[in-house]
């Protein structure tokens, strides 16, 4: 599955808040990468290149970064 053509697609399926959520990071030296699903269904996928202040970050705060991030994007869907 190439990452980069399922990001053209921001939201791929309609959230349902009365089922589990599963969130999926990966972070990179410059890149933080996250998919959300459920049931196995993905339903957000982002990526995102991280600017300057925030290359020097641990790595737990990257993935903090992040899922606020999909957080973000998922509650404006």
């Amino acid at each position: 599955m190439d990452f980069e053509r399922l990001c053209d697609a921001l939201v791929l399926a309609l959230l349902d808040f009365k089922r589990n959520f599963t969130l999926e990071t990966d972070v990179w030296s410059i890149r933080i990468e996250a998919i959300l699903s459920q049931e196995r269904k993905p339903l957000v996928i982002f990526s995102k290149i991280l600017c300057f202040k925030h290359l020097r970050l641990f790595i737990y705060k990257k993935e903090y970064i992040i899922i606020l991030m999909v957080v973000d994007k998922s509650y404006g869907v």
